[in-house]
């Protein structure tokens, strides 16, 4: 009798036993399952997190470039005002230049003429002073060359006065392209 008992105790070890492993086997398949589903909503969240970088990146690339087309634009139309603005100066200048020629040709004139009326004249000069066609001549070479003197200066005056508003110009396109 003690043969059948031991070994229905041992049945009912051997059930016991066999009972707890599957109550671990079936935790250890919640666990899984619990974890596969993790990992799932984590590589979810990872690739919508992607989309949206890539989404954004590609929004500031586009922001980017519409800038610098923006800034490209801006300095090629104050080019082109530059560019306006010097053949206006310089049509202003050949006009300041013509009117010149004409003012220099009534002072040859006038300085002949002069001479004219000096060489028919009888009169001589005293002799303290010098005689006044020297001065006319003198005056007439100093006006002269002051006024080529100006037209080089003036020139050069408008010439960077061009350059730097052109040059203010760019720099303000280019800090109004990248102040977001």
């Amino acid at each position: 009798m003690i043969g059948w008992r031991l070994w229905g105790l041992l049945a009912i070890a051997i059930a016991i036993g066999a009972g707890v492993q599957q109550l671990r086997i079936v935790g250890r398949d919640a666990d899984i399952v619990r974890l596969k589903l993790e990992w799932q909503s984590e590589k979810t969240t990872l690739a919508e997190g992607k989309a949206t970088a890539e989404r954004q990146a590609r929004e500031a690339e586009t922001a980017l470039s519409n800038k610098e087309r923006e800034l490209k634009t801006t300095i090629a139309n104050n080019a082109q005002e530059k560019s306006d603005e010097q053949k206006a100066h310089q049509n202003r200048l050949a006009a300041a230049n013509a009117v010149n020629r004409g003012l220099q040709r009534q002072l040859d004139a006038i300085t002949a003429a002069y001479h004219r009326d000096a060489a028919d004249s009888d009169s001589t000069p005293s002799a303290n002073q010098p005689p006044a066609g020297e001065a006319v001549k003198l005056l007439a070479n100093l006006l002269g060359r002051c006024e080529e003197r100006s037209v080089e200066r003036a020139s050069f005056a408008d010439a960077a006065y061009a350059a730097g508003i052109a040059c203010q110009q760019d720099y303000e396109a280019a800090r109004a392209a990248t102040v977001p």
